[in-house]
Order: C-alpha cells, then sequence, then structure tokens
C-alpha cells in the first residue's frame, strides 16, 4: 500500500516522501523517541521510502535537501482541508468513496503521486533510454495532458504498451507502441491498426529515426486505409515533448496556477 508522507521540512510543509507500508501493528511499550504516552497511539506502522531512495541506515534528513515537495498550497487543489489554516496531525485514506473510512477518490492520490514523481524524475541521455524508460515517459505526459494513462494495456490476446483515455472507465482514445531497436516493427504496427478498429483508437508508433522510413512505407502498404489516423514519432520528439510539459508545468507552478 502506498502513502505520502506530509510534513515540514525547512519551513515548507507538503509532500516531501513516497512510502509503502511494509507492516501494521498494535504496540503498547513505549517508543524511546517519543515524548507522549505510546500507549495513546497503540495503532503503529512501518514503511519504507520509496523517494527518496534510501540506504541501509534509513532514511536521512538532510537528502530531503534535493527533494521537490508537493506543497501545502498544491495540495490545497487537490484536498480542501490544505485551504483552511493550520495543520493537525491526519490521516487520509483515498480509495472507493463509498468504501466506509475513505476521506477522498484514490484518483487524488494517484494525480498527487505522478506530479511528485514528474517533477523529482531525471532522465537518462537518448541513446541510453529503455523500453520501460519510454513507457513510462508517455504514461507521464498523458498524466500532464490530464488524461487517464495506463500501462501494459489488454489487447484481446496481446498488450499495447500505454492507453489514454478521456475518462477513468473510458475506452482508450489513444494507443501508443514503442518500438526500438531488436521490436518487431511489422507486429507493433498490427496491434495498432487492431486497436484502430476495436477503439477507433489513434495508433501512435513511437521508435527510432531509423526505423521511422520503413514503418512510413508499411503504413502506406499494408494499412493504407487507417494511413490518415497513424502517428509515426521519433524517440526524440517524445523526450522533447516531455521535457517541455515539464517546463511549462515547473512555470504554472511558479505562478501558482495549480
Amino acid at each position: 500500500m502506498k502513502i505520502l508522507l506530509y510534513f515540514e521540512h525547512k519551513g515548507v510543509r507538503g509532500v516531501w516522501v513516497l512510502a509503502e507500508i511494509v507492516k501494521t501493528f498494535r504496540g503498547e511499550d513505549r517508543v524511546s523517541y517519543w515524548h507522549a504516552d505510546a500507549r495513546l497511539y497503540p495503532f503503529r506502522v512501518i514503511f519504507k521510502p520509496i523517494f527518496p531512495k534510501v540506504k541501509k541506515r534509513g532514511l536521512d534528513v538532510d537528502m530531503l535537501d534535493k527533494v521537490k515537495p508537493i506543497t501545502r498550497e498544491e495540495l490545497s487543489h487537490y484536498i480542501p482541508v490544505f485551504r483552511t489554516p493550520g495543520d493537525r496531525w491526519s490521516l487520509f485514506i483515498f480509495g472507493e468513496t463509498k468504501t466506509r473510512g475513505v476521506t477522498y477518490p484514490y484518483e487524488k492520490f494517484r494525480r498527487i503521486w505522478i506530479e511528485f514523481e514528474t517533477r523529482n524524475s531525471s532522465l537518462p541521455t537518448v541513446d541510453r533510454l529503455t523500453h520501460d524508460n519510454l513507457v513510462d515517459i508517455i504514461f507521464k505526459i498523458g498524466e500532464m495532458q490530464g488524461r487517464f494513462p495506463e500501462k501494459e494495456y489488454p489487447l484481446e490476446e496481446s498488450r499495447v504498451d500505454v492507453v489514454w483515455r478521456r475518462i477513468a472507465r473510458g475506452n482508450p482514445y489513444i494507443v501508443f507502441e514503442v518500438n526500438l531497436k531488436g521490436g518487431d516493427l511489422y507486429r507493433d504496427l498490427v496491434k495498432l491498426k487492431h486497436a484502430f478498429d476495436l477503439w477507433n483508437a489513434i495508433p501512435v508508433l513511437v521508435t527510432t529515426k531509423d526505423k521511422i522510413k520503413q514503418a512510413q512505407q508499411w503504413i502506406q502498404g499494408s494499412f493504407h486505409e487507417i494511413e490518415e489516423f497513424f502517428r509515426v514519432v521519433s524517440v526524440e520528439e517524445i523526450v522533447t515533448l516531455y521535457e517541455k510539459k515539464k517546463e511549462f508545468k515547473e512555470f504554472e507552478r511558479k505562478l501558482r496556477l495549480f
């Protein structure tokens, strides 16, 4: 189970750490570093930080100096309680709002998590990007675009790399396949054609510059009936779009246009 850790660091309140719950238990013993009586808080949680990544010694406060948090002001865009002055110890549960105990819909949690990951991530150089790197990039672009992306989306007996949906429970309206060195280009084009037939989704092939000509020849030949709908973009173009989107989001944040 994933969690967002909110606290104050060097005068800034916000989400500073992404973590996952390792263990929950009930304890009655006193905890040496707590000032209050431990028996007042019998329900305990042990968590493991996901970001920033920690070493064996645990989370070092100095590591937070390099983190770009989701500030309290930004959180107020997602969670109404942050629009009121003052903070108090709170536990918010995100999930299906009809479920007892759930405070806010899971979609809010997902967007905060992705925003945190995006602003704190860095890319390897283009020549070192892997298939998974590019799938993550396309996924994050979809998030920044306000869409509902999903990786490894089922397509009958196979899967496509990434889809974007306009609404959470709708059909995909854009489908992406990433094809790098060693990948079966024709097979990926067939999957994109099938996705178009099934969902009327825009088919997008992301590939290396040296494969673009071959892809276009096949599209104009074997897939000529939907040639006008196909999109073929280079790895460099996708990376550029991602970086520009990040810059735009950062500019919005500076202007407080959440």
